[in-house]
């Protein structure tokens, strides 16, 4: 043995054996035929593209090398890209197998619901009603879309009433089977998934409470916050206020979430709007200057006007009371109120300025409304 990795014939200047030979070892094929010691090997081969034959020199040639010129090359290389292309696309231009849709018991149509409709219209669900293979009497399919899973919450047996204990061994069995379909979904959850699941159930366990308005006792699950049994008696249930703003009367109702608020200081819609803060800005004078489009000048005040005019009516010309009094629901008849003269704010001639206020009472202002300066004499 010469080689001792391949065990070839190569051995030293000194006869000796080698740790690697030309035939294993690149470097030492190298230094061997850079001493003139080692020649190449020379294997003639045929060409896969043309078919003509070509000499591979060398171990890497004999090896790899299966075409005589660079252009054979490059076509092999082009045919093998095509060929590997059209094996894609023929994998991919597969049919895929269609999945069979339900036919229409009517027609014979597809349906294209995912609900497990049975008809493919309503057109189709009406005349089988007439024809009588559908029954008009759905209380058994009501039934089975309340047992579902994502309708087990607005099932009518957790509202039933208290007729006895077996009432409400069913519920609570009901309330278990519920909870067991909720843990088989995914048995092995994380802690936020289970504590989530314990929520849940907390939320449902029953109750008793007795009705606020028709004093009937019921199951409730522990998220019900009305003293009801029932929406309709929730309803029902009014009080009889007045509106803390414009004394206006009204019913006041207790289904709600601000229903104690409610309660407490009942207020009609009309006065709602009005303060909102949505409308800030669309009162009073700076409003109405804004809706007209005319100037508005914040330096006016109420009492530097009255002041000016000395508390005397333009209109009538008697001196009006020192300050705005409210009789009811109404102010005073003599009580000061600014005045746009000559020319009315929705004139959009002149605004809220100097030259265009006087100081007035209320009830020539009232009286007046939007007349302009000619209209005016009838106060005289």
């Amino acid at each position: 043995m010469a080689c001792r990795k391949c065990g070839s014939a190569w051995t030293t200047i000194r006869g000796a054996d080698r740790a690697s030979c030309p035939e294993c070892c690149k470097l030492a094929r190298f230094k061997e035929r850079k001493a003139g010691r080692y020649q190449d090997p020379t294997v003639h081969k045929v060409c896969m593209v043309c078919g003509g034959q070509f000499a591979a020199v060398g171990l890497d040639e004999i090896r790899k090398r299966k075409c005589c010129s660079k252009e054979c090359q490059s076509v092999r290389r082009k045919a093998t890209i095509q060929a590997s292309v059209a094996s894609r696309r023929g994998t991919l231009s597969k049919p895929r197998a269609k999945k069979a849709r339900p036919q229409c018991a009517m027609c014979g149509s597809d349906v294209t619901s995912k609900n497990g409709r049975k008809y493919c219209s309503t057109r189709c669900f009406h005349e089988a009603r007439n024809a009588g293979i559908q029954a008009w009497d759905r209380s058994k399919i009501e039934e089975a879309a309340r047992m579902r899973p994502s309708n087990v919450s607005k099932s009518p047996q957790r509202h039933a009433t208290l007729a006895g204990a077996k009432d409400m061994k069913a519920f609570l069995r009901s309330v278990c089977r519920m909870w067991n379909r909720v843990i088989k979904r995914q048995p092995r959850a994380p802690v936020a998934i289970a504590a989530s699941r314990f929520a849940f159930f907390v939320r449902h366990v029953p109750k008793v409470l007795s009705c606020k308005l028709c004093g009937v006792q019921c199951i409730k699950p522990t998220c019900w916050k009305l003293p009801h049994c029932s929406l309709e008696c929730a309803r029902k249930d009014c009080a009889d206020a007045a509106c803390t703003r414009c004394r206006k009367h009204m019913k006041v109702h207790f289904l709600g979430g601000n229903a104690e608020s409610r309660k407490a200081r009942p207020m009609c819609w009309r006065c709602v709007i009005k303060t909102h803060p949505s409308q800030k800005g669309k009162r009073g004078h700076k409003g109405r200057c804004k809706k007209f489009g005319v100037p508005y000048d914040s330096s006016i005040r109420p009492h530097l006007v009255f002041e000016r005019d000395n508390y005397l009516c333009h209109l009538c010309n008697r001196k009006t009371l020192p300050r705005v009094v409210i009789n009811g629901n109404v102010p005073h008849p003599r009580s000061p109120t600014i005045d746009h003269h000559p020319y009315p704010l929705s004139a959009g001639i002149l605004g809220h300025e100097w030259d265009n206020v006087r100081c007035a009472c209320w009830e020539c202002n009232v009286r007046k409304g939007a007349a302009w300066s000619g209209q005016t004499l009838l106060f005289r």
